[in-house]
């Protein structure tokens, strides 16, 4: 059975100042370079959901796997991630929950994750003991996803099924690292000189 992803990135991102799905990152979106990843790290399909203003703003860019347009962003990421499970084939096992604003995670911790999958569990990554992104749903947990209030995100399978969470420990710090504002961005600049791309001065 196949493991898919999902990649949230339909949010507004008004503290960036600019949607995090454009921050660049390797000479491009952080939203291809994650899909990307996810992609070399074997993850089928992978699907992003994003917004209409996005999708124009990345329509010469190529992404692996289907786009899926999310026209109520304001019921937030637990409905995005509905829509991508929806679009994920019958024989996923898992699916990989992937905010956009979490781009730094390593392929090889992607690779990681993906041998962890099962239908019955879900696993988050840790770095120094922090619970980090992205997270990976077995399908069983899937209903409990699609019944939750929105508002609670899908972290509230964590809380409601306490039991049926692995942890993985990475040695990456890519798991804990989201890039909320500007400063974020300038930040992770000095910890991953070689992924995102800052201002004039980044080498």
């Amino acid at each position: 059975m196949r493991v898919g992803a999902v990649i949230i990135a339909a949010g507004a991102s008004e503290r960036m100042g600019q949607p995090k799905a454009l921050v660049p990152m390797d000479g491009q979106p952080a939203l291809l370079a994650l899909a990307s990843c996810l992609n070399e790290a074997g993850f089928v399909p992978v699907v992003t959901v994003t917004s209409a203003t996005i999708q124009i703003k990345l329509h010469e860019f190529d992404l692996p796997g289907p786009v899926i347009i999310n026209r109520e962003t304001n019921k937030g990421p637990l409905h995005s991630f509905r829509l991508g499970l929806q679009r994920l084939p019958t024989d996923t096992m898992a699916a990989l929950l992937c905010p956009v604003d979490h781009p730094l995670v390593r392929v090889d911790t992607l690779r990681e994750l993906k041998t962890r999958a099962s239908t019955t569990s879900v696993v988050v990554p840790c770095f120094e003991g922090r619970r980090g992104h992205p997270t990976l749903f077995g399908r069983d947990l899937w209903p409990l996803i699609f019944s939750l209030p929105l508002e609670e995100g899908a972290r509230g399978v964590l809380h409601r099924r306490p039991e049926v969470v692995t942890l993985l420990e990475a040695n990456d710090p890519g798991v804990v690292q989201n890039l909320n504002t500007p400063a974020d961005v300038e930040n992770a600049d000095m910890m991953f000189p070689r992924h995102v791309q800052g201002d004039e001065n980044t080498e």
